[in-house]
């Protein structure tokens, strides 16, 4: 099968160290997210890709062949990438047909088959009617679907995607993941898709490299990193959740109520940091909650489980439910979620139901 392999790419400009010795193995017909705040490298490695940028060290491979190392590339254009701006890049003179035609009349591909090749690049895309329009006369999500058809156009074996939805508003980008997701299984091309918003990549993509100042932090499937991230950083950065530190626990372990409620209690100086998901921490709204049954998980009733108490710091309403943040005894704070607002200074208690351990801070 082939693959796009990154063995240690490194890219320095200057003294600043860019990408510092990424490596990552991506099967074709993937659909990859480069995921990480600004200057963490992930635009930098899709222009390394494409052939914008050399490598400073390293080598770029796909299927077998070497497209860059430390001084030498393959030039962009013989690549067969396939690449798509956040800024669309179209002719402003061109119709949408011209525009997709493009890279066919660069590799002087004439007559029926650059009809043939421009409608059906325009039908995997649902832009075939508009052919003959000019690109100020369509929405920022059709202009985008331009963008791909022209990508797609040429067959190419990789489509690199820069944060293709930045410019557009919260509706039209729900629109348009959906749009790549079509897209994707449609042509079973191997997509690198750069993105900030831990959103997108998340919903989006089959495996997300998370990147933080020029490395790669944690390569992993979706549900691998909103579950059992490895590093506090991660857990910060994707989804919600607080982190609580406890004595005697080893890192990379999923605790269940039993252990988190019994671990609480303990002191100790080795203290591991331990994310708690909103979802995972469950509000008692009565004082003595065991006289509401009804409230409680299935593990209260043991004898090993037992509450936290807590004080309500804020509650907001964030449509389907309210978020709210709490503060324990020891001073750690939680957010969690519920289906009703909850009184600033209330006390109520809660049981953790479910918790992972992470590595310690370095």
């Amino acid at each position: 099968m082939a693959e796009l392999i990154l063995e240690q790419v490194s890219k320095r400009f200057g003294q600043s160290l860019a990408v510092n010795n990424l490596s990552l193995n991506i099967q074709q017909g993937a659909f990859v997210a480069l995921l990480g705040p600004s200057g963490c490298g992930k635009t930098t490695t899709l222009r390394m890709l494409a052939g914008f940028e050399t490598l400073s060290s390293g080598r770029i491979l796909l299927n077998d062949t070497c497209l860059a190392s430390d001084g030498w590339q393959v030039p962009t254009e013989d690549r067969n990438m396939g690449m798509v701006f956040q800024s669309y890049a179209l002719w402003p003179h061109m119709s949408v047909a011209d525009n997709v035609g493009y890279p066919l009349k660069h590799r002087r591909i004439k007559g029926g088959e650059y009809t043939r090749r421009v409608m059906l690049a325009l039908e995997t895309v649902q832009m075939e009617a508009l052919a003959q329009r000019m690109p100020q006369d369509l929405s920022g999500g059709q202009r985008q679907r331009v963008a791909l058809a022209r990508c797609l156009v040429t067959d190419p074996d990789v489509v690199l995607l820069d944060e293709p939805l930045a410019n557009l508003d919260r509706h039209l980008r729900a629109s348009m993941e959906e749009s790549f997701r079509e897209f994707h299984r449609r042509t079973g091309a191997t997509l690198i898709y750069v993105t900030h918003d831990q959103s997108e990549a998340m919903s989006l993509a089959d495996q997300i490299a998370v990147m933080h100042q020029g490395q790669l932090v944690q390569w992993a499937k979706p549900e691998e990193l909103y579950q059992t991230p490895k590093t506090q950083w991660i857990a910060g950065f994707i989804g919600q959740g607080s982190i609580i530190h406890l004595a005697d626990v080893v890192p990379g372990q999923c605790l269940q109520a039993s252990d988190l409620m019994a671990l609480t209690a303990r002191s100790g100086e080795q203290r591991t940091p331990v994310l708690i998901r909103p979802e995972h921490i469950r509000l008692h709204l009565d004082d003595n909650p065991h006289e509401k049954p009804s409230l409680l998980p299935p593990a209260a009733h043991s004898l090993q489980a037992r509450t936290l108490p807590a004080r309500v710091l804020s509650s907001f309403f964030r449509g389907e439910r309210y978020e709210i943040k709490v503060q324990l005894i020891n001073g750690d704070e939680l957010t969690c979620y519920h289906h009703t607002g909850l009184t600033e200074g209330a006390q109520i208690h809660l049981t953790l139901e479910q918790g992972w351990s992470l590595e310690p801070a370095a």
